[in-house]
């Protein structure tokens, strides 16, 4: 969704910042404590004088604000300036903010290579969900040229941060050996950092492997579990395999929701339905498109069925807002 395209990285801004005004360090205390405590126009009564006065964590804090529409009127042009002002004076939060705008157009005309320009000064002051972006691009070859060494460094330099997205990406990569070697054990371990976080596409390849007993001693139960768990929780392969279940206790009706719910989503728009001929990719599966995959898929001593499931689709980083 639009509105969803900034990551709104709120952490814990350090307590000895110093910038120059002694009355200011207290006050921009006081305003993040109102910030995280949803007074929002109190909030914004003391972030606005001190980004006038040119603090940067002031100022990135009124593009948050600014752009969610809280403690004032949503007006994304505003918050990109505001942006602006935090990222060229280093906070990387505002560079990464600054280059999602940039990527989508928001509050600012679509610029591919300001975006590129700024998520490289996020990714090297250290950003984990920047590093994750750039690994995409150099995964790609998009604006950069490919480079899959790149992209699988920039990936462990954000795991390194905790990044989950980062994990589950190379718990893929390792599991698949795309752009690595095939590891599995390497691939259980990022898998379960991830799905420790909860993220569905995590509890999906984890479930997966649980299932084919890849990397760990095989536990179907288990597997299933993980996976349906991970459909509800918004996996769109994980809605797929639970809509197959129920293809298969002959319940196509419900069946048929769960795809609708996972083709809605997008990542199903173009899906590869495996057959006995290898497959096709079709456009707008219906359940009959599902049902010629369900023994393919289900057949747990095939060791290719989960190399023909597509994987999830990786956007740019959309990661939670601040609580």
């Amino acid at each position: 969704m639009k509105n969803n395209t900034i990551i709104i990285l709120l952490l814990a801004f350090s307590v000895a910042f110093e910038y120059g005004c002694g009355q200011g360090k207290p006050k921009l205390e006081l305003a993040i404590d109102k910030y995280d405590k949803g007074h929002f126009k109190e909030a914004v009564e003391i972030f606005k004088p001190l980004s006038e006065e040119g603090n940067p964590k002031a100022q990135y804090y009124m593009g948050v604000m600014c752009f969610e529409g809280n403690g004032n009127k949503k007006d994304l042009k505003k918050a990109f300036e505001y942006f602006q002002k935090a990222a060229e004076q280093n906070i990387q939060e505002a560079q990464f903010n600054l280059s999602q705008m940039y990527y989508y157009g928001d509050g600012v005309i679509q610029n591919d290579a300001e975006s590129l320009k700024w998520l490289i000064k996020a990714s090297d002051n250290g950003n984990s969900h920047a590093k994750v972006n750039l690994s995409a691009r150099y995964y790609a070859g998009k604006g950069v040229q490919k480079d899959l060494k790149t992209a699988v460094n920039l990936l462990k330099e954000a795991s390194d941060k905790d990044n989950p997205i980062a994990q589950v990406r190379l718990a893929y990569m390792y599991y698949y050996g795309n752009g690595v070697e095939q590891n599995y054990d390497i691939a259980i371990e990022y898998a379960k950092k991830a799905a420790a976080k909860k993220l569905p596409e995590a509890q999906f390849i984890l479930g997966t492997m649980y299932i084919k007993g890849n990397g760990v001693d095989k536990n179907s139960k288990k597997g299933k579990e993980l996976i349906c768990l991970s459909g509800k929780n918004g996996c769109s392969l994980g809605q797929v395999y639970i809509g197959l279940l129920y293809i298969q206790k002959g319940k196509e009706e419900i069946a048929k929701k769960w795809f609708d719910i996972a083709v809605k989503k997008g990542d199903f728009s173009e899906y590869y339905i495996p057959d006995e001929n290898g497959g096709v990719l079709k456009k707008n599966p219906t359940v009959s498109d599902f049902k010629k995959a369900l023994d393919f898929i289900n057949d747990e001593n095939s060791d290719e069925d989960a190399q023909q499931l597509p994987l999830p689709t990786q956007p740019d980083t959309k990661p939670p807002k601040p609580h």
